[in-house]
């Protein structure tokens, strides 16, 4: 029997941790790893990925091995240690063995989270050295008790320690960032009136949100978060995200005024997404490289805590759209809208358009960038360079326009990305979202991109499916 030789087995050597770092969101794929000549990866899900302030709800995790020389699942008895621990913190939440059974291809855990409990519960049928499964009349493994209960970023180490007929000689280490997403709602005053300031945490709990009015007229927003900043904690953050999600109904003067972003008065090239539907989305996307960096400028008085900062200043000037010279008209291209953003120093003001109109990894993204003046509104002839980033690396960088009209580059892989735009030498830049369009399955574009702050779809749909605040 397959099991045999695994039941026997008493001894399990642990190996050295291996840092893997994830996107930092609900889904994710990890590896891959050699494991006994095989190259495998790890899917994992951890469901629901959002959920308000507050509530409770089951959490269902998910995990499958995938064999990346065929792109199958691997079906079968494979075993796993599992310890799941707040980012930040030293004891594990969780840490057990399961095992899934050679009739299935895929591990499911139900989380149970009720802080109410001192120790966690499992439910669900063991077996000597192989840990928790499925009960026998199919019912899924259950854990109760203080486990996933705080939104937030979670480290899931995963050994792989048993697949097959037997044990591994050494156990194979993968390291998982999750992140269970907040979203709330605070009442603040304006204009004589209460209304909702509404926000999407993915590292952290939010535990203060107030607005006020400064000196010079400017609206100021600020939610604050538990947080440290010295640089052996940020150094292991893959990504740190947020975003305000401002009720267009609530707030209509501040569709057209101009929004700048800071983290602990930190300037943070916020993306401003004026085109969702109902709503002014503020997201906020610090990469890890730029984080370290950021640690070394917070004050220290602030060092406990992240303060997400939006500015809300003065309406911004409309500017007629240029037409395009002449009457010629690009018809092998297909143009998306123009977006006219204004630069984080506010000299320039770039109008921006890309074809296609939906990216995709078939063909070359095509920008097509025109600055002007923001004082005078003049166009004005100055060299940039483009900067394409995701969530863990630089995709491309300095590709120069050199009096170019035009500039492409064929983005491989699916998701969501970040472009930034560097005018006249760094003296100036504008940053804004791409999505990018995958040949993938569906359930892959979804994790893709809903792991990114763009100018996405996804987390508009998302706001609005559990939005009933």
């Amino acid at each position: 029997m397959l099991l045999v030789a695994m039941l026997v087995a008493s001894v399990i050597v642990t190996m050295p941790v291996i840092q893997v770092h994830g996107h930092g969101m609900g889904k994710e794929t990890i590896g891959p790893k050699d494991v006994n000549g095989r190259s495998i990866s790890l899917d994992l899900r951890l469901e629901p990925e959002l959920r308000k302030v507050g509530e409770l709800v089951d959490m269902t995790f998910t995990m499958k091995a995938i064999d990346v020389n065929t792109n199958e699942i691997i079906a079968g008895t494979i075993v796993y240690d599992i310890a799941i621990t707040k980012f930040g913190t030293d004891e594990p939440q969780l840490k057990d063995r399961f095992h899934i059974m050679p009739d299935q291809d895929t591990l499911k855990i139900i989380f149970k989270p009720d802080p109410e409990m001192k120790e966690v519960i499992i439910e669900g049928e063991t077996m000597p050295n192989m840990g928790y499964m499925r009960t026998e009349d199919g019912k899924d493994i259950t854990v109760h008790g203080p486990v996933l209960v705080d939104a937030g970023l979670y480290v899931f180490n995963i050994d792989l320690v048993g697949i097959g007929d037997g044990f591994l000689n050494e156990p194979v280490r993968y390291v998982s960032y999750l992140t269970i997403s907040e979203q709330g709602a605070w009442d603040v005053e304006y204009n004589g009136m209460s209304r909702k300031m509404e926000y999407i945490s993915y590292f952290d709990t939010i535990k203060d949100l107030k607005m006020h009015t400064d000196a010079d007229g400017n609206i100021i927003v600020e939610s604050v978060s538990d947080f440290n900043w010295t640089t052996d904690f940020v150094k292991d953050i893959p990504l740190l995200h947020f975003e305000y999600y401002i009720p267009k109904d609530e707030f209509p003067d501040w569709i057209n005024r101009e929004m700048k972003g800071y983290i602990n008065g930190i300037d943070a090239s916020v993306f401003v997404d004026r085109a969702a539907e109902g709503y002014i989305v503020v997201h906020y996307m610090i990469v890890k490289s730029r984080l370290v960096k950021m640690a070394e400028m917070v004050k220290e008085d602030e060092r406990n805590k992240v303060i997400y900062t939006l500015v809300v200043g003065k309406l911004m000037e409309e500017r007629p759209m240029q037409e395009e010279k002449g009457e010629e008209k690009d018809v092998e291209k297909q143009w998306a809208e123009a977006m006219v953003l204004k630069s984080e120093k506010g000299k320039y003001v770039a109008e921006i358009r890309y074809a296609p109109v939906q990216p995709n990894i078939d063909e070359p993204t095509v920008f097509r960038i025109k600055i002007y003046d923001a004082a005078t509104n003049e166009p004005i002839n100055l060299p940039y360079k483009l900067l394409i980033y995701d969530q863990n690396r630089i995709v491309a960088e300095d590709l120069v326009s050199n009096g170019k009209e035009e500039l492409e580059y064929k983005i491989v892989e699916g998701g969501s990305y970040a472009v930034m735009l560097n005018i006249n030498d760094d003296d100036d830049r504008v940053v804004f979202g791409l999505n990018v369009v995958p040949e993938f399955p569906g359930y892959a574009l979804i994790a893709l991109v809903s792991a990114m702050f763009g100018a996405s779809l996804l987390a508009r749909n998302i706001a609005r499916k559990h939005h009933t605040l």
